[in-house]
């Protein structure tokens, strides 16, 4: 049971890798941009931070940080999370993010939960016409699995909600809720 709650927020944070990618002007600026705030550190970088929050089915509130970083030269960044709940318990996440020559996105990380526990996942990204899909696989540390499927939604200037539906090895299905901005980067 403690590993498919593992699996269960897990996909609500993995969801990190459909926010947009801010294209990098020729400039070392801070500036906002539709997809949110976006450090240039050159013209092929460019850094995103979003905030928020997560809500699960039983009305658990957690405030989360996403920060996703990204070469569009190489194709290739990295996407970092963590969220802490009311209690003061933290979760985190960790990914190496590939664009494909399909022009999907691929992450493929680590997660560790609450209790300290960690798992590996690997999802594919997708746009479509309402905006970003990811479907991915938990694997936790006996080999349990389970699937998950995140839409992220426009809401704003910037702004997005992600619905992450997770389905458990025993078909059981939870929802998340995110919804995240942009957020002021320090200097």
């Amino acid at each position: 049971m403690k590993n498919n709650t593992a699996c269960t927020f897990l996909a609500a944070l993995i969801a990190g890798s459909t926010l947009s990618i801010a294209t990098a002007a020729p400039v070392e600026t801070t500036r906002k941009s539709r997809s949110g705030e976006s450090r240039l550190l050159n013209q092929r970088r460019a850094e995103l931070v979003f905030s928020g929050t997560l809500t699960d089915d039983k009305g658990t509130v957690a405030l989360n940080s996403v920060n996703r970083k990204w070469d569009r030269v190489t194709g290739t960044g990295t996407v970092n999370e963590a969220a802490v709940t009311p209690d003061g318990k933290v979760t985190s996440r960790e990914a190496n993010l590939t664009r494909n020559a399909d022009g999907t996105i691929t992450a493929v990380g680590t997660f560790t939960d609450f209790d300290g526990n960690t798992m590996n996942f690997s999802e594919t990204t997708l746009r479509s016409p309402h905006g970003p899909v990811a479907t991915g696989v938990l694997v936790g540390a006996e080999g349990e699995t389970a699937t998950y499927q995140t839409e992220a939604k426009k809401t704003g200037h910037g702004a997005f909600t992600r619905t992450t539906v997770i389905t458990k090895a025993d078909g059981t299905q939870q929802t998340r809720i995110e919804t995240l901005a942009p957020s002021q980067m320090g200097e």
